[in-house]
């Protein structure tokens, strides 16, 4: 039958049957997208309605126990305004002074008082000196001394020399111990003094710490030990 058309229409009848081949491809390619797509959509859903064995409304009921959970525990306890929080630095603080002792714990103030007069009355004559008078400033602290230690300070007589001739205080201050671990009431005095020549000029100033050991003696005190670092 097409060998009886025309050329003309066989190029009709061929240019149709082509035309119908593409639509038939392209219908084809369309069913095959939608389905692929469906497909999709279904694992998508089953994606977010399970998880781990667990589907969604099954989650979801969890975290509902959960928050129900909560707000019970949070009816039995009491409010966080109802608690005091307690400074840690505070208690640290309160336990310090507890542990540190003073000369107080041993002694009443007015005796530690009295021994710290003794102390730089003590170290004021007896640094104090003159190298044409070498043993004044011994004898003037005497009255400050036990009789053990007087035998020791007249041992410790300075010899002058032409650049350490005479001593004289500047300034004078005592100290307590940190934390006293007895019962000994022992003291340090730092004197400050200028050194003369022969000719009565300055050669230096010197700082000497002079620490003390005292006892009680009648109703005052009396250095009975004494040691001493020149820190100039």
């Amino acid at each position: 039958m097409i060998n009886r058309l025309s050329e003309r229409g066989k190029r009709i009848v061929f240019n149709g049957i082509i035309v119908f081949a593409i639509m038939l491809f392209i219908i084809g390619f369309m069913l095959g997208k939608q389905e692929e797509s469906n497909s999709a959509n279904e694992e998508e859903t089953h994606s977010e309605t399970s998880y781990d064995g667990f589907s969604y409304t099954e989650l979801q009921g969890s975290e509902n126990d959960n928050i129900q959970n909560d707000s019970h525990e949070a009816e039995n306890n009491e409010p966080m305004d109802d608690y005091e929080m307690e400074d840690p630095e505070s208690d640290f603080d309160k336990n310090v002074e507890r542990e540190v002792r003073v000369l107080e714990d041993y002694f009443t103030n007015e005796e530690v008082e009295e021994a710290k007069e003794v102390a730089i009355q003590f170290v004021e004559n007896y640094y104090s000196f003159n190298g044409e008078i070498p043993l004044e400033n011994i004898e003037n602290a005497m009255e400050y001394v036990s009789e053990d230690l007087q035998e020791t300070i007249k041992a410790k007589v300075i010899r002058p020399t032409a650049d350490y001739y005479k001593r004289e205080t500047i300034s004078i201050e005592v100290y307590e111990p940190y934390n006293p671990s007895s019962e000994d009431m022992e003291l340090s005095v730092r004197v400050k003094g200028e050194v003369f020549n022969m000719e009565g000029d300055v050669t230096k100033e010197e700082t000497i710490d002079y620490h003390l050991k005292l006892i009680p003696f009648e109703d005052t005190f009396r250095v009975n030990e004494m040691s001493y670092d020149n820190l100039s």
